[in-house]
């Protein structure tokens, strides 16, 4: 079993790591800071800024997955996860055909 503290960064590293996220900020974060310009204190800005939003939305998520968790404990609550889940699908697949 793991400690909190190693999923914790064991996460930290799979976001940090994540090429979307690093095609996000190096395509983003140009366009409103001169990097050239860039000082020390502005980088420590910029990472604390950066690693709150990243940590609410992920701990949103995961908060999301652990209260859906503790919903979906028997078979028939996923039973009609399931049904719902195919029917909204079946639902856009019809909407998509149609608009062809």
């Amino acid at each position: 079993m793991t400690s909190k503290s190693g999923n914790f960064f064991g996460g930290l590293l799979i976001t940090l790591g994540n090429p979307k996220v690093i095609l996000f900020y190096c395509g983003f974060l140009p366009t409103f800071v001169s990097l050239s310009e860039l000082t020390l204190p502005d980088m420590f800005i910029i990472i604390t800024v950066i690693t709150t939003v990243l940590f609410v939305v992920l701990g949103s998520y995961a908060w999301l997955a652990s209260s859906a968790r503790q919903l979906l404990k028997t078979p028939l609550q996923i039973k009609k996860l399931n049904r719902s889940a195919g029917a909204i699908m079946a639902t856009a697949g019809v909407v998509i055909a149609s608009r062809s």
